[in-house]
């Protein structure tokens, strides 16, 4: 199942990118954008994409509930230091 096409990747704004040095933060919204078309192509060409999600889920529950926490807690951790702010 191909999820992204050619002009999938050619949408999206890789001027951001730089040989010299690694922007995480546009590398992070990179990879979201290509996560999200990558979604809705499967959604639009699997008509039992919930179906396929949920055996997914079923067969990779070991890892994925524990992976839900962490992501839950590192997001309310990251949101807490930004309200504190820099301690200097």
């Amino acid at each position: 199942m191909n999820l992204l096409s050619e002009n999938d990747l050619k949408m999206i704004d890789q001027s951001k990118f730089n040989d010299s040095y690694v922007n995480f933060n546009a590398i992070k919204q990179f990879k979201d954008q290509i996560l999200k078309i990558a979604f809705e192509n499967f959604r639009k060409n699997s008509k039992n994409y919930q179906e396929i999600l949920n055996e997914f889920y079923q067969s990779e529950k070991y890892w994925i509930d524990d992976f839900i926490l962490f992501i839950i807690i590192k997001e309310k951790v990251r949101r807490s230091v930004q309200r504190i702010g820099p301690s200097l």
